[in-house]
C-alpha cells in the first residue's frame, strides 16, 4: 500500500520520519530538502523524525517547527558532531546517530558486503550467507487495554529510547564535543531487533497478531 506523493502531501502527514539518503544530485537534491519554506507544510500537532541524515533539514526549520509545537525526535543533526544546546533542549527524544544499531543489522550489513567484494577481487567461490535461527524466548501477558497499549508492551521489552535520550543528554551536558558524539556512537551497545524475538504471548488477539508480525517480531506456534 505505498504510494509515491508529492513532499508537501508527505509533510502535511501526522507522522514525517526521514530516511532518505544524503545527496546534491539534480533534479532532485535531498540536501537541505526540509527547509523554511517546506515547514508551512507541516502539521502543528505531527511527530517529526529525522533517522536518516542531518543535512536533510535546515536547523532554522527545526527551530521553527518546535515553535509550531511540532514534536521533534533526532537521531542525526544539521551540524553533527556538533549538537547545539539550544536544539537539544527543544527536541523530545535525541541520540547520537545511533543508526538503529542491533546485533541482526550489523550482521546483515556484513553479509550485503561480502558478495560485492568477492565480485570485485575476482573470486569465483560463490559464498552463502548463513541465516541465524537462534532467537530470545521471551513471555508476555498481553491481554491489556488495547492491541496498541499491547504492542507498545512488546516494543518496549528491546527498546530503549528514553535510555539512550537521557544518557546522551547526559553525556553531552558533561562535554559537548565532537569527539563524545562519536565516542558516544562507537561505544553504543547492540540491542535486539524485533526478529530477534520469539514472543511467548497470553491472550492475543487476531489484530495484535497481524500488528506484531508486520512489526518483525515472531510468534511462538
Amino acid at each position: 500500500d505505498v504510494k509515491c506523493c508529492a513532499l508537501t502531501e508527505v509533510l502535511a502527514c501526522s507522522i514525517v520520519s526521514l530516511h532518505a539518503e544524503f545527496h546534491n544530485d539534480q533534479p532532485y537534491p535531498s540536501a537541505q530538502m526540509i527547509d523554511n519554506a517546506a515547514v508551512g507544510y507541516v502539521s502543528p500537532d505531527a511527530l517529526f523524525i529525522n533517522a536518516a541524515r542531518g543535512g536533510l533539514v535546515t536547523e532554522e526549520a527545526l527551530h521553527r517547527m518546535a515553535c509550531q509545537g511540532v514534536t521533534l525526535v533526532l537521531d542525526t543533526w544539521p551540524d553533527e558532531p556538533s549538537v547545539p544546546r539550544e536544539l537539544l533542549s527543544r527536541v523530545a527524544f535525541a541520540t547520537p546517530h545511533i543508526a538503529g544499531y542491533t546485533g541482526t543489522a550489523k550482521t546483515n550489513a556484513t553479509d550485503f558486503l561480502i558478495e560485492p567484494l568477492m565480485r570485485a577481487l575476482g573470486l569465483e567461490r560463490s559464498f552463502e550467507t548463513t541465516e541465524i535461527q537462534e532467537t530470545r524466548q521471551v513471555m508476555l501477558d498481553l491481554s491489556h487495554q488495547s492491541d496498541i497499549h499491547d504492542l507498545m508492551a512488546a516494543m518496549k521489552v528491546v527498546s530503549r529510547l528514553a535510555k539512550d535520550d537521557s544518557e546522551f543528554r547526559a553525556s553531552w551536558k558533561k562535554s559537548p564535543t565532537p569527539d563524545n558524539f562519536e565516542a558516544q556512537r562507537t561505544q553504543y551497545s547492540l540491542r535486539d531487533q524485533y526478529s530477534a524475538l520469539t514472543l511467548n504471548a497470553v491472550s492475543v488477539s487476531t489484530d495484535l497478531q497481524r500488528l506484531l508480525s508486520a512489526a518483525g517480531f515472531r510468534l511462538a506456534s
